[in-house]
């Protein structure tokens, strides 16, 4: 991103990622293009699309001016993103995936927001479109409450409906400036979590909105969600390389002193229920690759210092000593963490 803004900067920055989307991508471009606030440019960057994506970015390109496309080799959602960041102009800098769509008044009521509470960082509610069952709960956590946080606090990570996905949160270009924020590259799932992960602790103000700015088509046949939903074991060690980089992330940045006890509450509930699901072999294999993720951040003697609830504390004793542990102590550890825990939250 450049130093300044030029004297013909746009407000927003709408950044696309595309990706063999042509049978979406004319939808996601109107919705844009037809906002109520029109001072924007929309940065199209095409991620090696073979499909007719190209054609359609270059047709919409041609008859507004707003659109700017930038080609590259294919490397991947983050690196899209990170490529639109890099480019954008504008004074505030959302996305939006092009196989979405947005409300008309999205810019408008996203300009309002930052100018009325001078938030760094506005996450709003999106509606849930799907041709399948819609999982209550992607509709639960796309619709937050109204409220403003002047500062961090480890609730808005951990109470509030405030992730994942990141195309539901808007920040200022002096924001990701100011943070030199960008997404993982190195990540294939769960970039969102992490970008959001470091992202809240840095602003200097985060607006919830419960306004549905976002059409979320959820499940694409093709998409990447859809291709592992079902894949449970992947899916855990996916999870696990999310912990991975947020923990260090945090570490590096100061906060896992400050908030870790909220940090290893929240990674215990992520992890638990899938884990305890495999087998007693995959438990200890998963297992023990966790531990050696913590092991540098957390010693065992230093759980005391944390304020944790018991049966977090006892998790995190197995997760540590899992690589001298046997495979069915871990499963009776986990089992046990889960009935205390998770089954009386059900």
């Amino acid at each position: 991103m450049g130093a300044g803004l030029a004297a013909t900067s746009p407000v927003f920055s709408i950044v696309v990622p595309v990706y063999q989307v042509e049978e979406y991508l004319a939808c996601c471009l109107d919705s844009i293009l037809a906002q109520t606030y029109g001072d924007l440019e929309v940065i199209c960057v095409n991620d090696g699309s073979t499909d007719a994506s190209r054609e359609i970015l270059a047709a919409y390109a041609g008859r507004d001016s707003r659109i700017r496309i930038i080609d590259q080799e294919n490397r991947g959602l983050s690196a899209a993103r990170n490529t639109g960041i890099k480019a954008a102009r504008g004074a505030y800098l959302m996305f939006v995936d092009s196989d979405d769509s947005i409300q008309g008044n999205t810019c408008s009521t996203l300009k309002s927001a930052f100018e009325d509470s001078g938030a760094e960082v506005v996450t709003f509610g999106a509606e849930v479109h799907s041709d399948e069952d819609i999982d209550p709960w992607t509709v639960i956590y796309l619709s937050p409450r109204d409220v403003f946080y002047p500062r961090f606090e480890p609730a808005l990570l951990f109470e509030e409906r405030s992730q994942p996905y990141v195309w539901r949160t808007a920040l200022t270009r002096d924001f990701l400036i100011r943070t030199d924020l960008l997404f993982d590259e190195t990540l294939r799932f769960g970039e969102d979590a992490v970008f959001h992960f470091l992202a809240y602790p840095q602003s200097r103000g985060t607006l919830l909105l419960s306004d549905k700015l976002y059409n979320y088509r959820a499940l694409r046949s093709g998409s990447l969600m859809a291709e592992r939903k079902g894949l449970l074991f992947q899916k855990i060690r996916d999870h696990y390389q999310i912990i991975q980089r947020i923990v260090s992330g945090w570490d590096r940045l100061g906060f896992l002193g400050e908030y870790g006890t909220g940090f290893y509450e929240w990674m215990v509930g992520f992890i638990v229920q899938d884990t305890a699901a495999q087998t007693p072999e995959d438990q200890a294999v998963l297992l023990k690759e966790l531990g050696g993720i913590l092991t540098p951040y957390l010693a065992r003697r230093e759980l005391r210092k944390l304020k944790l609830m018991r049966s977090t504390r006892w998790i995190l004793r197995v997760i540590l000593a899992a690589p001298g542990a046997s495979a069915p102590r871990i499963r009776w550890s986990l089992w046990e963490y889960y009935r205390k825990s998770c089954l009386k939250k059900q």
